[in-house]
């Protein structure tokens, strides 16, 4: 998988394409625009049929009820 995203595996099994990430969340580090090129890359994978696990770092996520809190 070609990306600009930092911290990010991929492997394909057959037509599943498996991508693990690790979304750090100072930007002072990976810089503001590291938001930018996640989003990129998941449109890109629209019509795949993927499997995306990780740490994406969203602390606004209340996974009991499945709501975010932010914009």
């Amino acid at each position: 998988m070609k990306s600009d995203f930092s911290d990010s595996v991929w492997c394909k099994f057959g037509t599943l394409l498996i991508g693990v990430y690790y979304r750090f969340d100072n930007s002072l580090i990976v810089g503001s625009e590291n938001n930018d090129k996640l989003c990129e890359l998941i449109k890109e994978l629209c019509g795949e049929n993927v499997l995306v696990m990780g740490d994406f770092n969203f602390p606004e996520i209340n996974w009991t009820s499945n709501t975010v809190n932010a914009s």
